[in-house]
């Protein structure tokens, strides 16, 4: 369900129920709110890339760290590059990428890990982020899904990863999508068109003609969730937040809302002692 401008979105960075009743993690989705980023980048601008004041996005992401409540240093981000490789984070990575992104984790869109204290960070501007959570065997993952990685099948993928490494259960998996575009906002071309017609998977309700544009529009939400199922993670064990980034442009960074010139916001998870 897409939320129009004039419902609520809560400022709290803990927005999913699915994750409330475990006490082992700590996660957060991030939004726009406060910070102290100006114009295009205004409010709480998490990137490092997006050609925003450096020292600005550093201050901002200590502001996150306040409000999630555990150190900046325990963060990890990463460079994504809208792919699906999928990476094992250690305690030696803690600190990637906080203060300069060419020290980040490089070129993946999904952190892996079942190490305690490190804050598993992905950013967008309206491509989905999903936060997995196994509490059998104590392993998380936070995954960056532009349709790109979405095509490329990166969610399947990092449950195939826990799986191996972990001994993770699919249908034991808790999966959080985060906001972003929806289908109703996501007009797509031929390149997207094209891509979707070679996906392996199900396509069903991926691609949906939008009479009100004439165009194809791309619903990430429904292929992120099926590709979940696919990969054996259970339909109830997945939630998907239902916010819009583009119809909620005021809370939520949306490129395609800016015209590409816009801050991001950010989604992490961690496993605590």
């Amino acid at each position: 369900m897409q939320l129009q401008e004039n419902q609520t979105i809560e400022t709290e960075t803990e927005i999913f129920d699915i994750f409330k009743k475990h006490s082992k993690i700590k996660y957060f989705v991030s939004n726009r709110v406060g910070g102290i980023s100006n114009e295009k980048f205004a409010g709480l601008n998490i990137g490092l890339h997006v050609n925003d004041s450096v020292e600005n996005v550093i201050e901002n992401r200590i502001i996150l760290a306040e409000m999630v409540q555990m150190p900046l240093e325990q963060f990890v981000f990463c460079n994504q590059i809208q792919e699906n490789t999928v990476t094992e984070i250690t305690k030696h990575d803690a600190g990637r990428g906080i203060y300069d992104s060419s020290e980040a984790i490089k070129d993946t869109d999904a952190l892996v890990t079942n190490t305690k204290n490190l804050m598993l960070t992905v950013q967008s501007a309206d491509c989905t982020l999903l936060l997995l959570y196994d509490p059998e065997n104590n392993a998380i993952a936070a995954v960056h899904a532009g349709w790109r990685g979405t095509l490329k099948r990166i969610a399947a993928k990092t449950v195939k990863h826990m799986q191996i490494v972990y001994k993770t259960n699919p249908s034991n998996l808790l999966v959080a999508i985060s906001p972003s575009i929806s289908v109703e906002n996501y007009e797509i071309g031929t390149e997207v068109i094209n891509a979707v017609k070679k996906y392996r998977g199900r396509k069903r309700n991926f691609l949906q003609f939008n009479e009100k544009t004439g165009k194809f529009h791309f619903d990430q939400w429904t292929a992120n969730k099926t590709q979940l199922i696919e990969a054996g993670v259970t339909p109830e064990n997945i939630e998907v937040s239902g916010i819009c980034t583009f119809a909620n442009s005021d809370k939520y960074y949306s490129s395609r809302k800016d015209k590409g010139i816009t801050g991001r916001f950010a989604a992490g998870i961690a496993l605590i002692d």
